[in-house]
């Protein structure tokens, strides 16, 4: 049985994993958006990444609330901290931003 509701207890950083996941998901397509531009930029792509990686965290957050197996957790705590990684490196560097540095997507998405 995955989920076992007699020891069923969530930590404080199950649920900081959650909120963040959801706030980098939520984020990415509002407050932190590239671009307020109706034409598809090149940032554009960088944002849809964020987005489609920050989804990802969402569910597998979501997954490491639910379950209860230590070894499994600490699998979905690997699984995680290298897609935080690839989430980081996504923009500006995996997938280009607008040529100029003064534009709101390197603001809003770079992190260096």
């Amino acid at each position: 049985m995955i989920v076992d509701k007699k020891n069923l207890t969530i930590a404080v950083t199950d649920l900081l994993l959650l909120i963040a996941s959801a706030v980098l998901t939520v984020g990415s397509r509002s407050f932190f958006s590239a671009c307020r531009s109706s034409e598809v930029m090149s940032c554009a792509y960088s944002e849809r990444g964020v987005f489609a990686t920050g989804l990802l965290l969402l569910v597998l957050s979501v997954i490491h609330l639910l379950l209860a197996d230590r070894k499994i957790k600490t699998g979905l705590d690997i699984a995680m901290a290298g897609i935080a990684v690839l989430t980081a490196f996504l923009p500006g560097h995996i997938t280009p931003l607008c040529m100029m540095s003064e534009m709101r997507c390197h603001t809003a998405l770079q992190t260096w």
